[in-house]
């Protein structure tokens, strides 16, 4: 593929995470926006509590969902294409109630199941809103779907922003003034999600007919189900730590994790506006000849930018937790870096992983990640009673990198991509140094002496310091460009 064409493709990429990116980051930013309130109205138990309810209502919309939006995604353009787009989206609409109604009535089963331990955090009230929002949810993000592929990003940013505002200023409203705690929260998500995911299917109504195709049903399946090992794999990697952490130290210590994690979820913020325009560009690389170049040169764009962005987060992060959070979670500050990085690599193994994808044998990503996940959880048991929260951290940026190593050696094995292995050895020593370092500054006696002014400073230049292979990408990609026009010219 010419450099002129290469670039064509990476450009639709920038533009459509910028606009998709909108809301995607409105979609993932109500739980940053909230934290200040939140940590100043619960305490670290109680944050620790809600922390670990949101993480179990992931698990359960995961868990209902089945992939069911993988399948609506691959088969998309065929179904328009033949005009059988309402009955594909009938049929997966049909596939989320019933997945929805079968968890509702599992619900009570559960609790009664866990008896005291259930009524010790609050019982049903609790537990009973996480479990209702799964069918909204679901249709929210069907409808998303489809406004990502219309290129209607419009309707987009329009819906995630009211869904975040919504949820925003219902669970505001729920804990401030109704005096209703945690539950307050978990019910203003519920409404704002069946609010909006109901007007989303409105609008778009004509493609939601009340059709169900048992053959559409079984294509959904045979192609989403094989993805979900890696998806909860995923999930497992960076939420099962929550589970292990209650167990191990408490929720009070739950929470201060739970506030670095939000902290550093400005990562996560900026993967889910990368992959909102990237997933449906690779699946169009996936049927063309000769792309393999194009992956390789947006894992480069992917490492260099984010791992500026991680350096920035793990050096001035700290001073950003305990300004947004208040001293009662000062602990969260050291974190950051190992969070930030971690999350780096658990996106840039979806990139690495595109071997697995384009050979069709995505479970290769499930055992990465299952890999990762287990390592993840070992780790924190063994080191968690010795170092306390702090292990959680450690553990999860290891466990990534072992999971991202996992995954590009499959990869390459089942379809080869040339991605240029000393960069991303380099990356991820970076990673571990850098992360090391944040921690170390944040925890010294030394550091903390210095007048405020100085400590800034130090930060920044640390941060500044950790921009450069950004730059030095850069460099080298103008490079290029001036190259392949001295040649055309």
């Amino acid at each position: 593929m010419p450099d002129g064409e290469e670039s064509r493709p990476l450009r639709r990429l920038m533009r459509g995470s910028a606009a998709y990116g909108m809301g995607a980051v409105a979609s993932r930013f109500v739980g940053l926006l909230l934290l200040p309130v939140y940590t100043r109205l619960f305490t670290p138990a109680e944050y620790g509590l809600l922390d670990l309810l949101t993480t179990t209502s992931v698990l359960l919309f995961m868990l209902a969902e089945l992939q069911i939006l993988s399948g609506v995604a691959r088969g998309y353009y065929a179904a328009a294409a033949a005009g059988e787009l309402p009955r594909l989206m009938g049929t997966a609409v049909r596939m989320y109630l019933r997945n929805a109604v079968a968890w509702t009535a599992l619900a009570p089963l559960l609790l009664f199941a866990l008896g005291g331990r259930m009524e010790a955090i609050g019982g049903w009230t609790v537990f009973l809103p996480v479990v209702l929002a799964v069918f909204p949810q679901q249709l929210l993000a069907l409808s998303q779907l489809v406004f990502r592929f219309e290129r209607r990003p419009g309707l987009f940013v329009a819906f995630s922003l009211c869904d975040v505002a919504t949820s925003a200023a219902l669970s505001l409203v729920a804990v401030v003034v109704a005096g209703m705690g945690v539950p307050g929260v978990l019910w203003g998500l519920f409404l704002s999600k069946l609010i909006w995911g109901g007007v989303a299917v409105w609008i778009r109504r004509e493609l939601f007919a009340w059709h169900y195709d048992r053959a559409r049903a079984r294509e959904l399946l045979s192609y989403g189900l094989p993805m979900l090992p890696a998806v909860l794999s995923r999930w497992g990697q960076n939420s099962a730590n929550r589970y292990v952490l209650a167990l191990s130290l408490g929720l009070a210590d739950l929470g201060v994790f739970g506030v670095a994690v939000r902290v550093a979820a400005v990562v996560a913020i900026l993967d889910t506006a990368f992959r909102a325009s990237w997933d449906p560009m690779a699946m169009r690389l996936f049927e063309e000849e000769g792309s393999e170049p194009v992956f390789v040169r947006v894992l480069g764009m992917y490492l260099a930018g984010m791992f500026a962005v991680c350096s920035m987060l793990a050096f001035v992060g700290g001073m950003l937790a305990r300004f947004v959070a208040g001293p009662a979670y000062e602990a969260a500050g050291p974190l950051l870096g190992f969070l930030a990085f971690g999350l780096l690599w658990n996106g840039a193994a979806g990139i690495m992983g595109a071997g697995n994808a384009w050979a069709r044998r995505t479970y290769w990503n499930a055992l990465g990640f299952a890999g990762g996940a287990v390592l993840n959880v070992f780790l924190l048991l063994w080191a968690a009673p010795r170092w306390g929260v702090a292990a959680a951290g450690a553990a999860y940026l290891l466990s990534t990198l072992a999971c991202a190593g996992l995954v590009l050696a499959t990869a390459h094995r089942n379809h080869p991509i040339p991605y240029r292995l000393p960069a991303i050895l380099a990356a991820a020593v970076g990673s571990c140094v850098v992360a090391a370092a944040a921690y170390t500054l944040d925890r010294s006696t030394t550091f903390a002496a210095l007048a405020p002014a100085t400590q800034l400073a130090a930060r920044l230049a640390r941060a500044a310091a950790g921009a450069l292979p950004l730059a030095a990408w850069s460099l080298r990609r103008l490079a290029v460009r001036r190259q392949a026009r001295s040649a055309a010219a």
